[in-house]
């Protein structure tokens, strides 16, 4: 699965999860299955979260 609105997950992208937390991707993972899973850097210095499915966030902006 891609992020909630059907992007592909990056290094780098800015995101927020469903309580409109936001974050940076710092990894990307993908299962056998296609499944995309990312690490999470918070904005608020909080631990970065481990693998995580992307459709459990939005994107907000990514690098050109």
């Amino acid at each position: 699965m891609s992020y909630a609105n059907g992007e592909r997950p990056a290094i780098g992208d800015y995101v927020k999860n469903k309580f409109e937390q936001p974050g940076t991707v710092t990894k990307i993972g993908l299962t056998p299955e296609g499944d995309y899973y990312v690490r999470v850097r918070w904005d608020d210095g909080g631990k970065e979260l481990p693998f995580t499915r992307a459709k459990e966030f939005t994107l907000i902006s990514r690098k050109p």
